[in-house]
């Protein structure tokens, strides 16, 4: 659901290194919101923007019940 948190894992740590919000999520794509990234979709950004991912990358999602 738009809102929710993801995580994406790398391998190379061994761990979640990455995370950013849902604006539309489908069983292919997701679109996200995310910060510390830029245009090429590097780890070591200038800004949030907007991201268009394979739901495939999404190693966990987490939503917030009240």
């Amino acid at each position: 659901m738009p809102g929710d948190v993801f995580g994406i894992w790398f391998e190379s740590k061994g761990r979640i290194a990455h995370v950013g919000f849902i604006y539309r999520y489908t069983s292919t794509y997701t679109t996200s919101v995310e910060g510390n990234t830029n245009d090429a979709g590097s780890r070591e950004g200038d800004g949030v923007y907007k991201k268009y991912r394979l739901t495939r990358q999404l190693y966990k999602i987490s939503r917030y019940v009240h």
